[in-house]
This record gives structure tokens, C-alpha cells and sequence, in this order.
């Protein structure tokens, strides 16, 4: 475990009651993911605010739309390299290096290119049939949220097992020490 979850989990296990220290200890990995997924986002609207206020202000008093869409996808390609390292370094802790880095990189943006390419049909679809703008877009952020989880955890950064299947990757918990 790398030395600030350490620290913090040590802290926490000072502070809180057993109980809800135990219920961290389950949950840290999804804890950390959430706080990194804010994180991200709060990248993405900066980097987007920064470049339609401040560089970019004069081009997109004059063509919103076109600069919209570029810095946005500016600001979601910044964001998704946040999460891949935030991710692989703090969150799943994983220690891979070389090609393999290019490997999980490439994994990491299809999961997120698959998951917007879900998203935005979906949330379609829900307003289509009636639901309210607000919600749908949650309901549809919570899916894509797990979905973007569950394949970084098993796909992207997933631990590999040896011959005898014992696992190679490091350390999640101090109980697996």
C-alpha cells in the first residue's frame, strides 16, 4: 500500500469507531475511485473553462459551438489521462511498467470511449420515454461510473497470477500483506 492511503487509513482507524473503520477497510478501493472520479471531473470543467474563458475566449465569442466542442474534447482527453494515472497508481496501485503501461493506457480510453458511446444513446432514450432531463442523466452517470470501475478494476489494472496462481501484482490491503 503506497504511503498516503497508509497514512489516511491509519488516521482514520485513530478517529473513527471500529465499526465504520472496518466498513473503510471494505470499501477504500471504491472510496478511492469515487474521490478520484471527482477529482476528474473538477480537471475537466477547469481545463474547459480555462481554454473557452481565457485562451480560447475571443474564437468562442465568435463560434461557440465549434470551440465548445473542441475544448471539451480537449478537457475529456486531459481527464481521462488523470483517471488512467490516478487510477493505476494510487487507486489499484499497480506497479506495472514498459509496454505494458501502452497497453493499459489504450484499454483504459476504449473503456471510456465505449462507455460515452453508451451514455449518450441512453440518456437519449430515457427523455425520450418520458423522464426527467436531471434524472436520467444520473441514472445514466451511475451505470457508466460502475461500468467504467468494474473495467478498470478487472480489465485495465487487473492482477496477474503466476503458474500457480498465486497473485503477482502488489499488496491491496494490509490484511493481504
Amino acid at each position: 500500500m503506497n504511503k498516503p492511503k497508509m497514512f489516511i487509513r491509519e488516521l482514520l482507524h485513530k478517529i473513527l469507531p471500529s465499526k465504520v473503520a472496518q466498513l473503510y477497510d471494505k470499501l477504500e478501493q471504491a472510496i478511492w475511485y469515487a474521490f478520484f472520479g471527482v477529482v476528474t471531473t473538477l480537471v475537466n470543467v477547469c481545463v474547459y473553462t480555462l481554454l473557452t474563458r481565457w485562451i480560447l475566449a475571443d474564437a468562442f465569442l465568435q463560434n461557440k459551438t465549434a470551440i465548445a466542442t473542441l475544448c471539451n474534447t480537449v478537457a475529456w482527453f486531459v481527464a481521462v489521462l488523470v483517471a488512467f494515472f490516478t487510477n493505476k497508481y494510487f487507486v489499484f496501485e499497480n506497479q506495472t511498467k514498459g509496454k505494458t503501461i501502452w497497453v493499459q493506457l489504450t484499454a483504459h480510453f476504449s473503456a471510456r470511449i465505449v462507455s460515452g458511446l453508451i451514455e449518450i444513446p441512453a440518456q437519449t432514450l430515457l427523455i425520450y420515454l418520458g423522464m426527467y432531463d436531471l434524472l436520467a442523466k444520473v441514472l445514466v452517470a451511475i451505470v457508466v461510473i460502475l461500468s467504467n470501475y468494474i473495467f478498470s478494476k478487472f480489465v485495465t489494472f487487473r492482477s496477474k497470477k503466476n503458474k500457480s496462481g498465486d497473485d503477482t501484482s502488489p499488496p491491496q490491503s494490509e490484511d493481504e500483506e
